[in-house]
């Protein structure tokens, strides 16, 4: 879940922008007339690096401009992609995930600052000090000195529960806070904090507190959802020419695993 990784598989994307009016107004065009220019410099950028689609959608000023697609979800049957087109956001799914802490630090029930083993008692990591002290504000910003460890979830059938065990298993690279290693491991367990604290899945607490208020009624958590949508981007590689599985994130849900279309996206770009 990281751009390098995800460019080479996932090459229907989307693209949601937020823009200040006072930035489009520099040189005295219209914002249409701006509009119209960026759309066709993305078209453009479409063909030249061989992306299939391309999901888009504009905010100037927190109102909604343009949600739409370029291209194709699915190109060898030439269906286009829409504002109705469903993409796996991948990492952006983690945003989802911190503001379920937040709010539920906001409500008293959890603690940024306080040991995630406060929390998961049976907590079990190899660096014994990093067990015992790494807090919600580490796992949630990349500082526990945890290596990534992607292979545990990306090379096989496993569940989140399966990936949480394997963590006493994992080596740290480096000590606790002493700095940046991006982590998605973390985030499970973040995910398993709120779900210990709530007595809900998850994937219950993301769409109760996120999706159902902001009306992303087309939006998921599971991968069964993706493969059942009826306009689902497909994935490519090579160039936008070879049809590629799409990868199974469910073993690391709330570090990857939301889907939204442009037009739900575009509710949670407002908030």
């Amino acid at each position: 879940m990281t751009v390098s990784s995800a460019t080479k598989m996932l090459l229907c994307c989307l693209v949601i922008l937020p823009v200040g009016r006072a930035a489009l107004a520099t040189d005295g065009r219209s914002v249409e007339a701006k509009l119209a220019e960026f759309l066709e410099i993305a078209r453009e950028l479409r063909h030249r690096y061989h992306v299939p689609g391309v999901g888009l959608g504009i905010v100037v000023d927190n109102q909604p401009i343009y949600v739409g697609g370029l291209g194709w979800r699915d190109a060898s049957q030439q269906l286009p992609v829409t504002e109705h087109t469903l993409f796996g956001i991948c990492s952006l799914t983690k945003s989802f995930t911190g503001l379920v802490v937040t709010r539920l630090v906001a409500k008293g029930k959890l603690d940024w600052h306080e040991p995630i083993k406060t929390y998961l008692p049976d907590l079990d990591l190899s660096d014994d000090y990093a067990q015992q002290h790494i807090t919600l504000a580490d796992a949630c910003s990349h500082m526990t000195g945890l290596a990534r460890h992607d292979d545990l979830w990306k090379n096989g059938p496993v569940t989140r529960d399966e990936v949480l065990q394997q963590l006493k298993q994992l080596p740290f690279e480096t000590s606790l806070r002493k700095r940046f290693i991006y982590n998605n491991h973390m985030f499970v367990l973040v995910g398993r904090v709120i779900e210990q604290v709530t007595g809900k899945s998850w994937d219950t607490c993301v769409r109760d507190e996120i999706f159902t208020p902001l009306g992303m009624e087309d939006s998921y958590t599971s991968h069964a959802e993706f493969l059942s949508h009826a306009e689902r981007a497909l994935d490519y590689s090579m160039g936008g020419q070879v049809l590629q599985p799409p990868i199974n994130v469910d073993p690391a849900g709330p570090a990857g695993g939301v889907a939204c279309t442009p037009a739900d996206f575009m509710r949670w770009l407002r908030l």
